[in-house]
């Protein structure tokens, strides 16, 4: 009151009761404001909450499958180490990328390169010897053509301008022997005749003769030919030793034999040339096959042996990527000391990317190649391969999909959902219908369905878990319609009922 006086005396009566106006007006917006937030939240507590409901004939006619998987290249290796020692150098960085071949890194392997040189010098040495005892059978075989050649050639001569002196017409069917020969006329006379073939024959086979030829069997063929002619020259000698001048003169009888004697030493020197040709080839042949030179065949795959061997080992210290791509992971550095079979790097093609993930026996039927898929809830992909069993350690069936995106990465882990439609499990199948669905309680559960504004439960009987879905053995059909998250719901209360 004494406040209510000062302010009287010193602004007036009228100021006093502005002052009491003002604060009137404030309380009633108060008050008003508080009346009507009342009313709001009286108003938002009697509206009933919202639940979305589906038919489940619509639910088992398309359901999802929701998974799991691991981003994984096609082409991927992980390098690991094949020998102990120290790394002496790392060729790569991680995120590098790599040509197939390419050393990735190297491990301390002097020892191993001395061996390596070693052995490549023993092996070259070991095939030089080879090739030396190589060059006998060339030149064996080189004479034994020479042979057969200089053997038509003399024989040759020895038939045309020695034995044809004691015959009329040489070239004819009869060739006529001149001089007297006894019971021998016929055979002379038929002989003449067919060394015409003979020798037609054997320059044919001169010319095309080649180390590659039969070589035995031409030398066969020259020693058989020459044989012949040295039979011949065996009947006419004794003849001519007898033989009176007559048909031919004195003098000419005595240069026909001196022709035949000289003719005689040709051919037997003819037949020893081609017996030693013929044995000089196989000797040479017999080293080549066993003997000296299978000695040095044996020593030429004892030394590139011991050259693999060593190339072997060194191998081992240097580690190499099998294909081209980027280095994802890098284990070592230079200095370290590394064990056997210790992880060096990972070398993967990452545009060229799969994901794995594996369902249950009982989904396997639902899912085909070619099938789309959404990944990641956000893009898309096609099943290329599905596993034809099931693995009998992890009782889940393998399946490879193809990303159609380039914005997932080696090695990430995303979400799968695979949508299958099955026209026959609408009416025959089995019934599913979601997990979050089903109220579930200490043997099976329930769903709801909405009457009236009101849930009402329906207690069914659980079968298989498939993915995001559940079994229905009992207690529902395909023409009930129930609600697809039944979390938080009880039984009697009220909610508006909408459709997804």
């Amino acid at each position: 009151m004494k406040i209510i006086g000062r302010l009287h005396r010193r602004y007036g009566k009228r100021f006093i009761w502005s002052v009491a106006g003002a604060a009137l007006v404030i309380i009633i917006i108060i008050v008003v404001a508080i009346k009507s937030s009342e009313n709001t939240a009286s108003i938002a507590t009697n509206v009933p909450p919202t639940v979305v409901v589906s038919s489940v004939r619509d639910i088992s006619g398309k359901n999802t499958i929701n998974l799991i998987g691991s981003v994984e290249a096609v082409d991927e290796v992980r390098l690991e180490t094949e020998a102990s020692g120290r790394i002496t150098s790392v060729g790569v960085g991680l995120g590098d990328s790599v040509a197939a071949g390419q050393i990735i890194a190297q491990i301390e392997n002097a020892s191993e390169y001395a061996a390596l040189l070693q052995a490549q010098g023993s092996y070259e040495a070991a095939v030089a010897s080879s090739r030396s005892t190589s060059v006998s059978l060339i030149n064996a075989q080189s004479d034994a053509i020479n042979t057969y050649r200089s053997s038509y050639s003399k024989t040759n001569d020895v038939i045309l301008n020695t034995i044809d002196s004691l015959f009329s017409n040489p070239k004819a069917i009869t060739p006529g022997v001149r001089i007297q020969t006894g019971s021998n006329v016929d055979i002379l006379n038929s002989e003449r005749y067919a060394f015409n073939t003979m020798l037609s024959e054997w320059q044919k086979q001169s010319v095309t003769l080649t180390t590659s030829s039969d070589l035995h069997a031409a030398l066969r063929e020259a020693r058989a030919n020459v044989t012949r002619v040295q039979k011949m020259i065996d009947i006419f000698i004794p003849y001519l030793a007898s033989e009176d001048a007559g048909t031919f003169t004195e003098t000419q009888l005595s240069t026909i034999r001196s022709n035949f004697a000289s003719s005689d030493t040709v051919i037997t020197s003819l037949l020893n040339s081609i017996n030693s040709a013929e044995d000089t080839l196989s000797r040479a042949e017999l080293s080549s096959s066993g003997g000296v030179v299978s000695a040095a065949d044996a020593q030429v795959k004892q030394a590139l042996g011991s050259l693999k061997a060593a190339e072997a080992n060194y191998a081992k210290t240097v580690i190499r990527t099998s294909i081209a791509g980027t280095v994802n992971s890098l284990s070592v550095k230079t200095g370290d000391y590394v064990s056997t079979f210790a992880p060096v790097a990972i070398v993967a093609n990452n545009n060229a990317l799969e994901i794995t993930t594996y369902v249950g026996a009982s989904d396997r039927d639902r899912i085909a190649v070619g099938q789309k898929v959404i990944i990641a809830k956000k893009y898309t992909g096609v099943v290329t391969q599905v596993a034809p069993a099931v693995d009998p350690v992890t009782k889940k069936v393998e399946v490879k999909i193809q990303a159609e995106t380039a914005d997932i990465s080696n090695g990430d882990t995303v979400d799968i959902s695979i949508t299958t439609t099955n026209e026959t499990a609408v009416t025959v199948g089995p019934i599913l219908v979601p997990i979050t669905a089903v109220k579930f309680n200490a043997e099976n559960g329930d769903v709801f369905s909405v009457v009236e504004g009101q849930l009402v439960s329906h207690p069914v009987v659980i079968g298989d878990v498939r993915g995001a879905f559940v079994e229905i053995l009992d207690g529902i059909t395909f023409d009930d319609t129930i609600v697809l998250d039944a979390r938080g719901l009880n039984a009697g209360e009220r909610v508006e009922a909408i459709l997804p």
